[in-house]
């Protein structure tokens, strides 16, 4: 798998990676995300089961692309083809928040 990176040659698909984590990582730092429309969430606990950290599959199917609290990165995977992009901790705090309260809930 290579990372794709801004100084090369991309093809659409590459391209198409990278828009789309560059658009997740934006609508997450602007807080305009709807964290209601996730396909999938994994909780990441300590031993004692309190929370630590969420991962979010944002897209699947074609790129899947995750977001995760514990390194605060969107992570965008197509074919061989891979994006990594950064957040801040203060987003990454508010999503916490939100899945945390989820997480709660379950218990």
């Amino acid at each position: 798998m290579r990372e794709l990176t801004d100084s090369a040659v991309h093809t659409d698909c590459e391209i198409q990676l990278r828009d789309m984590c560059d658009s997740y990582a934006r609508t997450i730092e602007e807080e305009e995300y709807d964290l209601e429309q996730v396909y999938d969430i994994k909780y990441t606990i300590d031993s004692r089961g309190n929370f630590w950290s969420v991962r979010l599959l944002l897209a699947g199917g074609g790129p899947n692309i995750y977001l995760d609290t514990d390194d605060n990165t969107i992570r965008g995977f197509w074919g061989c083809d891979k994006v990594i992009r950064h957040f801040s901790i203060e987003a990454a705090e508010c999503i916490n928040d939100h899945f945390e309260e989820m997480y709660k809930c379950l218990s």
